[in-house]
């Protein structure tokens, strides 16, 4: 079985058609004999919202944090409704969530304190929501995908809105929760960035954090592959493969090798997306504003930058 984990950014998913691109995508990897591991984003522009609604509630707002939820609220209910024929019981699963996340909104507009505990929970509704819909809509568009939350899989400390994975528990609950599904060629769909500690209270693992839990999905399965596809115009010149990224801390600043070009994303250059600890598999950043056609075609067309997979403790 040749495994490769996938991770789409909020661009990849934020909206009907973009979802449709990246489902095309899986596809191209499933058609070539790939076993995809699928890890999204929220839908573009999320995250930050459901921080705005947070702030505003914590400040006594609570008319104006009810109201971005209920935007997010429609938003996600279109976007299933444009992507699953027999959409009731998502729905019914969106309005679910919506009704707590409003609930949360309520009581901190009451108590007026807004702690990295309860910014966690607020922000993981983004990555809840999201790995959803697009499981569903893969399901609808003939990939045979199973949701997974995450949080049942990747485990941190309880340093919240910024937690450090346990690497021994995620490895562990990866081959427990997804290899079960890929053995059975399903396609695991699971939200990055939201995590839990060991009783189960959600954390994150700080922003940028999706390209991470790519990253250690990755490196538990022992994946063949680690892509992270990101959005640019399919025009812009690729960073030449010769060029590899160099591997560093999470806390690193990388500077951009002077052979690639100024345009490359700048997520290609992430340190989340190193994959950490001892696993060995490499990781690609590679453009999901590439045709389907052209994504279908070879993966090899696609690598846009290799990076090394030892990086140094």
């Amino acid at each position: 079985m040749s495994l490769v984990v996938m991770k789409f950014g909020g661009t990849s998913v934020e909206d009907p058609a973009a979802i449709g691109r990246t489902a095309a995508i899986v596809a191209g990897r499933v058609a070539l004999g790939k076993q995809p591991v699928v890890v999204v984003s929220a839908m573009a522009k999320v995250t930050d919202q459901l921080l705005r609604a947070a702030a505003a509630a914590a400040e006594g707002d609570r008319a104006g944090a009810l109201a971005i939820s209920s935007r997010l609220r429609v938003r996600h209910r279109e976007t299933t409704a444009a992507l699953v024929k027999d959409s009731a019981a998502l729905l019914d699963l969106i309005d679910q969530e919506f009704d707590s996340l409003d609930e949360i909104l309520r009581g901190l507009a009451a108590i007026l304190e807004l702690t990295p505990r309860i910014s966690d929970l607020i922000v993981s509704y983004g990555e809840r929501l999201s790995s959803r819909i697009v499981a569903a809509a893969f399901s609808e568009l003939g990939i045979d995908a199973a949701h997974v939350d995450a949080r049942e899989v990747v485990i941190t400390d309880s340093n919240f809105q910024k937690a450090v994975p346990r690497d021994a528990l995620i490895e562990q609950r990866a081959q427990t929760k997804l290899l079960p599904l890929t053995a059975q060629s399903k396609v695991p769909v699971m939200g990055g960035f939201i995590a839990s500690n060991e009783a189960g209270i959600t954390t994150t693992l700080g922003r940028g954090g999706s390209d991470f839990t790519g990253a250690l999905i990755g490196g538990a399965l022992a994946a063949e592959a680690i892509e992270i596809w990101t959005d640019v115009e399919a025009s812009s010149p690729p960073i030449p493969a010769s060029a590899p990224m160099p591997c560093a801390s999470r806390s690193s600043a990388l500077k951009r090798p002077p052979s690639w070009p100024t345009s490359a994303p700048k997520s290609c250059i992430r340190p989340p997306s190193c994959p950490p600890s001892r696993r060995t598999s490499p990781c690609w950043c590679s453009t999901a504003a590439m045709p389907p056609a052209k994504a279908r075609a070879s993966p090899r067309s696609l690598r846009i930058a290799r990076v090394p997979s030892n990086p140094s403790p």
